[in-house]
Order: C-alpha cells, then structure tokens, then sequence
C-alpha cells in the first residue's frame, strides 16, 4: 500500500508538519559533497521616511528581527537522503565590497498584534545595542537548519542555508557586500537506504473514555483504505517511560513512525469540564510580545529527533 500523504500532527488547536532531524551512526557512510554558486547583484538602497532599506534581486526572504536592521536573505534549500549524517556547512564569499549609506537601515517592527479583534499598531523601535555597535550585523555570514519530512512518497533530509549576502555596521552606517557566494556541504550519506514499514495512515491518540466514540471514526477511516489505529494514552503511559506524560506520548509517537509507518496523528482531547487539567496533556511555545507568554502548540509532539 502506498499513498502520497504528509506526516501530520493534528492537535487541538493547529496543524503543524513534521519538524524532526534524521541522524545516522552508521560508521560505514558513503562521504558526498554539495556545491552550489550564487551570483549577487548589486545592492538596490531605497530611502523610506528617516531611513534606508537594502535589498537584492536574488534574495528569498528578509532578516527581520524587531528593532534590528532589516537585510536580505538568501535562502538554498538542499533534499538529501534519509538517515544522512551533516558534517559541515560552509558559505564562502568573494572579495567584499564596502558602501557608505546616507540613512540608517530600517530596523525591523515588532509582531503585530491582534486584541479582541482589535489590531494594535506595530511599533518600529530602534534596538541601540545593535545601533550603536561598529560591529558588523548579523554577526555570522550563514546559518542553517535540518529538519527532516516527506518529499512526496520519500523520506528526505532538508537542509536549509541561509546566507546573509548584505551586513552592516550600523556606528558606521557602512554595508559590506559580495558578488559571489558559494555554498559547500559535506555529509555522510547511510549505505543501505533507510526504510519505513507501512502498516498504519492514521494514529489517532484519545483517553479510554472517548474510545467508544471514536470507534466509528477509527471504522469509517479503514473502510476508506486509511488504516487507522487508536491508542489510548493510558496504554501509552503503561508502555513508555519519559520524564513527564507529554513526553511518553511523544516517544510513542516516534515508536508509531518507525515501527508503523503512520502518517498522520490525531490528538483528541481538551480541558476535563472546570478543572485546570488535561484529557491529553499539553506543551506551551514561549511567546513574549508584550500581551502574552506562551501559546499552546503540538510541534512538541512532532519534533521527535535530535541533532
């Protein structure tokens, strides 16, 4: 049976993709290398009110961090096999060039807010530690990400390259650029490929007492061709160990992923009637813009392997 659909967690409250890191400790791993070249415009400087902006043609996406100059962004992505093993990451410039700006670059507005439906204005606020500095900004000229997930029917790497082509030194208002920059990986790519049963589509996570309910849920699913399977999370806490409840869950989940194939997880649960207490225990993403803390999130339950 085989079915081009995406691993998902479906909480309670969104829908997030799967945010997880394949590593391999297989010593015998075939060592490849990836290149890749980028050629850079020159920097396209625009005056907006009291400041500047800079850009480029090539860039993907922007650096925008609040009160912090907002820079251009080249972002390459590489798919590489399952179970590959990241050695290193290079980003290598051509000869850098310098430009005296006539304004400061404009710094980044903070997250806009929305309250009882009302949107709060975004303010701009210079960040003065990063203003006053004569020290170049961003600090790195790269950064990167793994995160595995599907490419239609294959289980892939994705290693995403961000390069930061324009950076600047705000004490003196000075850019620094390059014509060129070229990217280099080395990895270890596993000897044999690494393979998932498909056993199970849907994994549906509930406490006993809602089994009942689901049961036509779970049956209507399989007479559709989506082999689906319900576990309740006081088997899970039987079965699996973890420092708290949440994370017995979330290796179980994993344990469903290599030994079942599934592709999606349900998660059904809520508040229990007036008490600050869970049917499905919950994890909360840090937030602070200024109105709330935290939020709850399910990428907890995704992100199940590490670097």
């Amino acid at each position: 049976m085989k079915k081009v659909l995406p691993l998902m967690i479906v909480g309670i409250l969104v829908l997030s993709g799967l945010g997880a890191v394949a590593i391999n400790d297989d010593e015998s791993c075939d060592i490849k290398i990836e290149n890749e070249s980028v050629i850079i415009s020159k920097p396209i400087i625009t005056e907006i009110g009291q400041y500047v902006t800079v850009n480029i043609e090539e860039s993907t996406t922007s650096l925008l961090n609040a009160g912090k100059p907002v820079l251009p962004v080249i972002t390459k992505v590489f798919t590489l096999p399952f179970g590959s093993k990241i050695n290193r990451v290079d980003v290598n410039f051509s000869d850098v060039k310098e430009q005296l700006l006539f304004r400061e670059v404009q710094p980044g507005s903070r997250p806009v807010t929305s309250i009882e439906g009302m949107q709060v204005d975004s303010e701009m606020i210079k960040d003065t530690t990063i203003y006053n500095s004569r020290e170049l900004y961003p600090s790195s000229k790269f950064s990167y990400t793994i995160k595995a997930g599907l490419h239609g029917e294959e289980h892939v790497i994705l290693l995403a390259v961000q390069c930061y082509p324009i950076r600047y030194s705000p004490a003196k208002n000075m850019i620094y650029y390059s014509n060129t920059l070229d990217i280099n990986i080395i990895y270890e790519e596993p000897s044999s490929p690494v393979t998932f049963p498909d056993e199970y589509d849907l994994l549906i996570i509930a406490p006993k007492t809602f089994s009942d309910t689901l049961q036509p849920l779970v049956d209507h699913k399989n007479s559709y061709g989506i082999d689906t399977v319900l576990k309740t999370v006081e088997d899970i806490y039987s079965e699996y160990s973890g420092r708290d409840k949440p994370e017995q869950i979330k290796y179980f989940i994993k344990d469903a992923f290599e030994t079942w194939g599934i592709k999606y997880v349900l998660i059904v649960g809520g508040i229990k009637g007036q008490q600050f207490d869970w049917y499905v225990p919950v994890r909360y993403s840090l937030l602070n813009d200024g109105y709330e803390s935290s939020f709850i999130s399910d990428l907890y339950y995704a992100d199940f392997y590490k670097v």
